[in-house]
Parts: C-alpha cells; structure tokens; sequence
C-alpha cells in the first residue's frame, strides 16, 4: 500500500511539474547560468538537506535499538519493552506528527517563497513571511497540544483500543508545538539557502535526546515517559536553535505578542472550556468528543478576537479550500 501510494504521488507530481513548470533560458544562452555554476547551487542545498534526512533515519533506527533496551534495564521484560515502544511509536508519536501535515506542507511552500523574497532583497516581504508562517504553526500547535494533553487517554482508545498509550502522547503533547516549528523554521532556513543550520541543529539536539533516553528510560519510576521527555527536549532545543538562526540570518524581528502570545491566551482558554466540559460529561469517548468541539470554537473565537486570526486568514483558508475541491467536483462530474 505504502509503494502504490508513494508511486501515485509521484506520478502526479511528475505531471504537476510537466504542465506548471516555467519556462528557462537555455544552458549556455547569455541570460542563464553556466551548467557548472549551477550544478555547484543545486547541490550545496541538496547536499545538506539529503544529509539532514539521511541522519534522522539513522537517528530513528538507533532509537529503535536503544529505547527497547533501557525499558528492560527499566524493568520490563523484552516482550513489555517492545510493546510499549510500538506504542511510543506507532500510536502516540503517529498521532503526534499528525498536525505535522500542516507544517510540512508550509515548510515546502516556503522554500521558494523565502527564497524569492531573498533573491529580490524585499526585507519587509521576508518579514511578513516568516511571521506569518511562524504564526500559522502556533496556531496549529497549541489546540494539537490542548487535545493531546486533556483527552490523550479517550484518543488512543477511540482509535487504538489501548487506553494506556494515551500517558505517553500525554507527556509528549507539549513537545508537539516545538516539533512543527523545527518543520517550519527548517523550511525557512532552507529557502535562505542555509541548510546546514537544520543540520547542525539536529546533531545538538539528538545528542540531548540520546543522553535522556540513555537515563531517564532505564530508570524504574520513569520508563517511557523519560523516553517522551527525552523526545520533547530534542524538539524544544531544536526550535530553540532554528528560530535563533532564522533570526539571526534574515535580521527578521519576530512578533511575538501575535505570533506567541494570542495563540497561548486562547489556547488556555480552550483548555479551561474543555476541563468543564469533561469535569461535566466524564472520561467517555462521547465527552471527549463534546470537550473538543467546545474547546475548539472557543480557541477560533478566541483568537478571531484577539486578531491573532486575522480576516484576511479566513478568506485566504476559505480560497484555498475552494481551490483544492476543484479537482474533486471535476472528477464527480
């Protein structure tokens, strides 16, 4: 299933590129560039990114090897240790990286927008860009880590059947923000042609990541939640890093009272309404449920007051739905 669709996708950017694609001097005309010069462009960004990718795999199958064995040094047995890191893995961190669909796509789109903005020299555009980008992930990321904090336990259940996953996607809720600023922030800096910053920053904040892991995992009173800690301060360190680079790079001043302090006030006012909602309904799905809905449109209200959504948002969001349901009422017909 994995092979079809990846084969799919593809195929379909394939033709996306064949029919979209710009027009560009031939190599050699007097307006182009040199095939030399800029092949050497291409892979100084290629490079680092592949490499960026290629470690964070290599990350990701050492974790696979480690956090088994400091849960058995923790006290579980091998059979314990593996099921609790599939469900580390394969329920918490999958619904985790969930909101992340987002902010990859953000990040991809802002390559080349950071890149043009750059390119033309246009500080207030990059400016305007890189709030806006920062913004829109925080307020992504605070109602994901509201929901994945308050009702862990009835998410888990709903989809997995196991209840108990939702302690460990508890304590790795209030990772999930910095993770999808890391995503962001790395497209940011890609797009100024500064890919090796990400890549810096992922060897720093792995090697915190390791050493918790390393500790708090193999000790009895901690177990999986130290490896969630561990997970959450490789995310916090890295966003950390990355902003400070963006920052430091593009001279760009970060709104913070729109861009962190709306979201946040909102965020804890969602929070306030879902606990009265399951203080009031009980731990049930159908509570779950209702707290969310409820603490869902309190946070858009909220934020839609304070301005940290703006209308000029809602009417961008608005067209682009329009836009992507083009393809799919072309194709009902």
């Amino acid at each position: 299933g994995i092979v079809a669709g990846e084969a799919v996708g593809f195929a379909s950017m394939l033709a996306i590129y064949a029919r979209k694609r710009p027009r560009v001097p031939r190599v050699g005309h007097r307006n182009g560039e040199r095939l030399l010069t800029a092949s050497r462009r291409i892979f100084s960004l290629a490079v680092p990114v592949t490499l960026t990718r290629f470690v964070s795999s290599g990350l990701m199958s050492l974790d696979a090897v480690l956090i088994p064995r400091r849960l058995v040094v923790a006290g579980l047995s091998t059979l314990e240790a593996t099921a609790v890191y599939g469900k580390l893995v394969g329920m918490a961190e999958t619904l985790l990286f969930t909101p992340g669909i987002l902010t990859i796509s953000l990040s991809t789109a802002l390559v080349p927008a950071v890149a043009e903005a750059r390119a033309q020299g246009n500080r207030r555009l990059m400016s305007q860009r890189v709030n806006n980008a920062l913004k829109l992930t925080v307020l992504t990321g605070v109602p994901s880590a509201v929901i994945f904090l308050l009702v862990p336990s009835q998410l888990c259940s709903i989809l997995y059947g196991y209840p108990d996953a939702g302690r460990i996607l508890g304590a790795l809720a209030l990772g999930g923000p910095f993770l999808y600023i890391v995503q962001t922030t790395t497209g940011i800096l890609q797009g100024l042609g500064k890919a090796v910053e990400p890549f810096k920053n992922l060897l720093f904040a792995s090697a915190l990541k390791l050493t918790g892991i390393y500790y708090l995992t193999g000790l009895p009173e901690m177990g999986i939640i130290g490896t969630s800690l561990a997970l959450v301060s490789h995310f916090v360190l890295m966003a950390v890093l990355n902003t400070r680079d963006v920052v430091r790079i593009t001279g760009v001043k970060i709104n913070y009272s729109n861009t962190v302090l709306k979201p946040l006030f909102a965020g804890l006012v969602m929070a306030v309404a879902m606990a009265l909602v399951l203080e009031n309904g009980g731990p049930g799905a159908a509570a779950a449920a209702a707290a969310m809905a409820v603490g869902l449109s309190a946070y858009f209200l909220v934020a839609v007051i304070t301005g940290a959504i703006e209308r000029s948002h809602i009417e961008r969001a608005v067209q682009l739905l329009i836009q992507a349901s083009q393809p799919i009422r072309r194709f009902s017909r």
